[in-house]
């Protein structure tokens, strides 16, 4: 309140100035203890705040006249002055005395006042209670009294008193407006820097790639019957809307870039709060111990005020990386919202964006975070939308199916398939005719325009290819891209539509384009390559636990560069492929890992990859080459008390390049998916005698990379491969474990 801040500012002052004069300080003293009273009952048009604020001002300028003319107890004693000017000191000091005294006795009245419930107050009096009218009417007679003496004793100072205190109250403002200031300036700090400390998953935004690619929206007059349905949802105040949305629907039909247009959409109106896109080709977004953390942040970065809510609600700013995910949402999550909220004026719309929650590990873990995300509902200022897509798997559909709380729309039925087939049909034909155009292009730079390439595709042709896709959109864009791979479109669409076909479930399209690209991948000259290197550098790239580049792939899988863009080169519909060799590879879509691991779908057993013989692969790999480069002080240091903050991350990047960052952390996960058996193997032994000569190095390093909780992650893993182990590791390496799965350096380096 305005009247408050104004008597508040003069505290500090006011509290030191009477100090030495006990009735000045009784009188000022209650006047303090009296302001939280104000705070809480006193409306800002009540005159009895209006009369503190002007008693405080009274407070002020007497203290100033007390030390000035020195209304001490016997004047006479510390200066010679007539008769005539000791009376008036006295006259002077015993106004002053009444005025304290009458301004004790007016706050006791109003203290006793407001002390009365609310029916009291009324019943009695309105406002301020008559006897405290009289009492304040005395003080001003007292203030007049006091001034009329003052002006006989010194004519100019009444004006002189009040234009230094003027003056004073001015540099007081800018003093405390200073310290406001540095207080804000070093609250901003200590906010930035814990947000930047909190764990969140990269690229794991919507508007977010590797190497600068971000995923596409939908394609233009597609899709808008759902984008239409989703935004009603999200944009809805009312509160009659439940607050979950989920989008199902099998691989490939599109859910991702519907969740992603969705998000941009909100985004363009300042709605979106945050964005979570799971993908099970980076460790980062696959498990749950970032996602509320990661949504957090993103919290932080795109809602006005939330990470200031943020940095209060985490009690003593704890490290949340440990904490359970209920925890985390509370923390994080719910109640920064909550204190957000009732700081707003109006209610506000938050939209929260979840994609492929199919993709997150462990089955037990999602319906946890479905729980928490519901409690949403509990929000009253803030209005938290949160759309969810993911795929029909058990454990989803038992956490949100038939729920109160959801909307479900489905991509496979209802209005959710209603209008597929046009909208694959606008989404190829505008593909095949960008191909064309491209192919005319090259051919005109060559030769004169063949008359095939002219009436290029067919009508026939394109609504075969619509038919072929069914209801699937990513069966449609790796058609489409296998067609642009390649000089000779008109002949490739030829004998892709000639190929045979199967039927029976719902992935057919899909599994008959795998197929063909791969037939088509290799010739009989190089065939015996390609079922060499096939399952090595696709199987480093579909377990890899984060996209990884062909540079970093020649190191791990100790191939030349070559025979890698040999096998790349021949899956550019499905993969990826910078021309860059140090920017990452990543699959096109996740249904192309889901058909090379299943022997069902996949059934050309060369080119089938095992899952725990690739990440067997990349555990030897990664331990290979981290054994022969880790060592005592990787970065040169030559001091190893220095402070994290002293060491320039460009110096950790050239001694700890990216391949041996990702060896560093993902070693022992790559271990664990390589299956039970790894315990009972020599990769344990591998491991054991990695641990004994290179600890402290491997420690270290993700020290320098703020990335011990791998290691604390890592022995977890290496202390339950222990256990099944049953006593056939020697009894010191198992202590060891054991020991270091006890250890967290979170401090080093710190």
């Amino acid at each position: 309140m305005k009247v408050c801040e104004t008597i508040l500012r003069y505290d500090s002052l006011i509290t030191a100035a009477v100090a030495a004069e006990p009735h000045a300080s009784l009188a000022w003293g209650s006047v303090a203890a009296f302001l939280p009273i104000l705070s809480t009952t006193l409306s800002q048009t009540d005159d009895a705040l209006n009369n503190l604020s002007a008693i405080s001002a009274l407070l002020v300028r007497f203290r100033a006249i007390e030390v000035i003319y020195d209304l001490s107890e016997h004047p006479e004693e510390k200066f010679a002055a007539s008769k005539y000017i000791q009376d008036l000191h006295g006259q002077l000091r015993t106004q002053t005395i009444d005025m304290y005294t009458r301004i004790l006795e007016y706050q006791i009245e109003l203290i006793g006042h407001y002390s009365r419930n609310q029916f009291q107050r009324v019943v009695k009096d309105i406002a301020v209670p008559s006897q405290g009218i009289g009492i304040f009417s005395a003080i001003q007679k007292n203030e007049a009294d006091a001034n009329n003496t003052l002006r006989i004793l010194d004519s100019g100072a009444i004006a002189g008193m009040d234009r230094q205190l003027s003056l004073l109250g001015e540099d007081i403002q800018k003093v405390r407006d200073m310290i406001l200031k540095v207080n804000e300036a070093v609250l901003d700090v200590a906010q930035n820097e814990f947000i930047r400390q909190l764990p969140w998953a990269t690229c794991a935004g919507f508007n977010e790639g590797l190497g600068g690619m971000v995923p596409p929206s939908c394609h233009e007059n597609t899709r808008r019957d759902i984008l239409e349905i989703i935004r009603c949802w999200g944009e809805d105040g009312g509160g009659e809307q439940k607050c979950i949305f989920w989008l199902s629907g099998m691989a490939g039909t599109g859910k991702s870039t519907i969740a992603r247009t969705v998000a941009r959409i909100f985004h363009g109106n300042a709605h979106l709060g945050a964005s979570f896109f799971f993908s099970k080709g980076q460790e980062d977004r696959t498990n749950s111990e970032r996602f509320f953390s990661t949504l957090a942040h993103d919290l932080a970065t795109k809602v006005p005020g939330f990470d200031a809510c943020l940095y209060q609600a985490v009690p003593k700013h704890e490290d949340m990386r440990t904490k359970s995910l209920k925890d985390q949402w509370e923390f994080l999550i719910l109640n920064p919202l909550q204190s957000l909220g009732s700081r707003l004026l109006v209610p506000v719309q938050l939209v929260v964006v979840i994609d492929a929650l199919d993709e997150c590990k462990g089955t037990e873990a999602v319906p946890h975070i479905v729980s928490l995300l519901l409690e949403a509902n509990s929000l009253q200022r803030i209005r938290l939308k949160i759309l969810v897509t993911s795929r029909n798997e058990k454990h989803i559909v038992q956490s949100l199916d038939g729920n109160p709380d959801v909307t479900h729309l489905s991509l496979e039925e209802g209005v959710g398939a209603r209008n597929i087939e046009h909208d694959i049909s606008v989404y190829i034909r505008h593909e095949l005719d960008r191909i064309a155009q491209s192919a005319r292009l090259k051919e005109l730079e060559g030769w004169p325009l063949s008359k095939k390439l002219q009436v290029w595709p067919k009508e026939n042709q394109t609504q075969e290819l619509v038919r072929w896709s069914g209801k699937l959109f990513i069966a449609a864009a790796t058609a489409c891209k296998f067609l642009d791979d390649t000089d000779f479109p008109i002949d490739r669409l030829s004998r892709f539509l000639e190929a045979k076909r199967t039927t029976g479930s719902g992935t057919d399209a899909l599994d008959d384009m795998y197929r063909h690209l791969l037939r088509s991948a290799s010739s009989e000259r190089d065939e015996d390559e390609l079922i060499r290197l096939f399952p090595i550098v696709v199987g480093a790239i579909l377990v890899s636990k984060e996209p990884i580049s062909v540079f970093d792939m020649k190191r791990l899988l100790e191939l030349e560069v070559g025979q890698i863009t040999f096998i790349l080169g021949r899956l550019k519909s499905v993969l990826i492929v910078p021309h860059d060799v140090t920017a990452p590879v990543r699959l096109f879509h996740l249904s192309f890992r889901d058909f090379l691991v299943d022997e069902k779908r996949c059934l050309d057993k060369n080119l089938l990859i095992d899952e725990r013989k690739a990440n067997a692969r990349s555990f030897q790999n990664c331990l290979k080459h981290i054994s022969s480069r880790l060592k005592k002080d990787m970065c040169g240091l030559h001091q190893p008390g220095t402070l994290f903050s002293e060491i320039d991350q460009n110096r950790v990047t050239q001694y700890i390049p990216h391949v041996v960052q990702y060896a560093c952390q993902y070693w022992a996960s790559h271990l664990k998916d390589a299956g039970p058996s790894s315990s009972e193997t020599g990769m344990w032994i591998e491991a054991s005698g990695f641990l004994k000569e290179h600890l402290l190095h491997w420690i270290e390093a993700l020290a320098l990379l703020e990335r011990v909780d791998d290691a604390v992650n890592a022995t977890a893993i290496l202390k339950n491969l222990a256990l099944i182990s049953s006593g056939s590791v020697e009894y010191g390496l198992d202590c060891l474990v054991h020991e270091q799965a006890e250890y967290r350096p979170s401090s080093l380096y710190r």
